[in-house]
């Protein structure tokens, strides 16, 4: 799937079908556990922000070469800008961490204001060691990989944290902060 030309799908209340499309996507480009999670968090973020204060119509795209897979993400109000990106974690809210999170999780993340709306760019590196993306998977693996998460939990578990866990995790867990749960 190298040199990808990608899929593109409109965004709308079914967040659902978005994930799995999503989801798929991503399987076979590669990306496992933590990476794929994060992949997940981020752009439900991102979809999430649309649907709330971006007009509510949008398009999510995701292709792959041979180092990233990247998605955007595109409003059609086109208000949103890097200047809306806090430099530190949001405290004394449960809400306000998407923007956040999309720039600690991604490995490039850009804001980028259009002609025809704002774009939101998440690129995750394809092929990090195995320390970063949870256990390797072969191709075959996919299917396994997909089966796991549908039946995994995406709220963190309580108890002390373990600073190899990613900083979703972290900010998942943190009783002064609320729990933040993925619906996407």
């Amino acid at each position: 799937m190298t040199g990808d030309h990608g899929q593109q799908w409109p965004i709308d209340e079914d967040l659902s079908a978005l994930r799995d499309r999503l989801q798929y996507h991503a399987v076979r480009a590669g990306m496992r556990g933590e990476r794929l999670d994060d992949l997940l968090l981020v752009t439900n973020e991102a979809v999430i922000n649309i649907l709330e204060h971006g007009g509510g119509k949008g398009t999510l795209a995701i292709w792959q070469n041979e180092t990233y897979l990247t998605v955007d993400v595109t409003d059609t109000l086109g208000l949103l800008s890097r200047w809306h990106v806090p430099s530190e974690r949001p405290t004394g809210t449960v809400r306000g961490f998407g923007l956040w999170l999309m720039n600690q999780l991604c490995d490039e993340f850009t804001i980028e204001q259009m002609e025809e709306g704002s774009r939101v760019r998440l690129r995750m590196r394809l092929g990090l060691p195995a320390a970063r993306s949870g256990a390797a998977g072969s191709a075959d693996s996919a299917q396994d990989d997909l089966d796991d998460l549908n039946t995994s939990s995406t709220s963190g578990t309580s108890g002390t944290p373990d600073p190899v866990r990613s900083t979703a995790d972290s900010v998942r867990e943190d009783p002064g902060q609320g729990e933040l749960q993925v619906s996407f």
